[in-house]
């Protein structure tokens, strides 16, 4: 199967803990990363019902808030997940 030259020139794709994501297009410009609830979910092990309830109580890494939906960027998901650690 032949790939169109359109196709080829929108984004690069990636794997990023098995999630795909598009990095940079032909012009070099690096496009966000951005993580829907699910994958921020998965990401970090954990439902969807506890995503919400923790985000609910302020208890969870700040969303990038577009429209009215919520995403996350791995950066801020690691943080977070650092923050999480139990003292030694």
């Amino acid at each position: 199967m032949q790939r169109s030259r359109e196709s080829n020139e929108v984004a690069t794709r990636h794997q990023v803990e098995g999630i795909a994501i598009n990095v940079e297009d032909d012009d070099g410009v690096r496009a966000p990363v951005l993580l829907t609830p699910s994958e921020a979910a998965e990401w970090c092990h954990i439902s969807v019902g506890t995503l919400n309830h923790l985000r609910y109580h302020g208890r969870f890494a700040p969303a990038i808030r577009i429209g009215k939906r919520c995403f996350w960027t791995p950066k801020d998901l690691l943080a977070w997940l650092e923050s999480q650690k139990e003292p030694a």
